[in-house]
């Protein structure tokens, strides 16, 4: 596994992401195909606790020690638990960008 491959995807996705959620409005952002499905902003709030609270912590593991245990995670509870879908798209999105950067620089 090549860890600078894996970071040039990351870096990539990252900017592919912004440019596709950037310019959404609130409404789009909350719309739901349906009931049980996650809108936009629930998706962006669900990446955003994922990439602080569990992805970063993976990556690191993967590359550093693959013995550490991994933390447990309750990502389906999230969504109601911490309000997804009543939180500011842009503020979301950039919560989530930001953290994305912590990744890739640190």
């Amino acid at each position: 596994m090549n860890y600078d491959n894996i970071n040039n995807k990351l870096e990539s996705s990252t900017s592919t992401f912004g440019s596709l959620m950037g310019n959404i409005s609130e409404e789009q952002a909350q719309w739901k195909h349906s009931a049980d499905k996650l809108s936009l902003l629930e998706i962006v709030n669900h990446l955003y606790d994922e990439e602080r609270g569990d992805f970063r912590q993976r990556i690191k593991n993967i590359f550093k020690d693959l013995e550490k245990e991994w933390a447990l995670m309750a990502p389906a509870e999230w969504v109601t638990e911490r309000d997804y879908g009543i939180k500011d798209i842009k503020k979301s999105l950039n919560n989530f960008l930001e953290e994305r950067e912590n990744l890739l620089n640190g």
